[in-house]
């Protein structure tokens, strides 16, 4: 009897599920890309990209011009006191080329050290070619006194 119930079980199960059609897919895609979204996709991006640096360009210029225009000392400096070092900088970008434009003529430029020795500054190209010709002077050792 428990095989009569199984083999009417399976023939039941069997009639309810739909015959599957055969299949007929090969079992990867036929179809290649559509080429022309992908693209209007690209060139979308790319400009996009071109539009936003451009943006990004333009208001670093406004704003760097804008801090530029009103580089001058707080106003509320004159009535404090002033505190001790260190001291935050008011004009950062004046005092920044200011200072990269005296670097530049210490490194390029000629200048006395010690007049009375005869010791003078040089080009930091010419130090360079001069210590190529010449060699580095040799280290002497200090006298010790006992």
């Amino acid at each position: 009897m428990s095989s009569e119930k199984k083999s009417k079980k399976k023939q039941k199960v069997q009639a309810e599920t739909p015959a599957r059609p055969a299949a007929k897919s090969p079992g990867y895609e036929t179809s290649d890309a559509h080429v022309k979204p992908l693209v209007y996709f690209g060139i979308g991006l790319t400009l996009l990209g071109c539009v936003s640096t451009c943006v990004c360009l333009e208001l670093e210029e406004r704003w760097s011009a804008e801090v530029d225009s009103r580089s001058t000392a707080n106003p509320m400096s004159e009535y404090r006191a002033t505190p001790t070092a260190p001291l935050l900088q008011a004009t950062t970008r004046v005092e920044l080329e200011a200072y990269e434009r005296t670097e530049e003529e210490v490194l390029t430029g000629y200048a006395w050290i010690d007049q009375e020795s005869g010791v003078v500054r040089i080009p930091i190209e010419q130090a360079m070619e001069l210590v190529l010709e010449r060699g580095l002077p040799d280290a002497t050792e200090p006298e010790i006194d006992e």
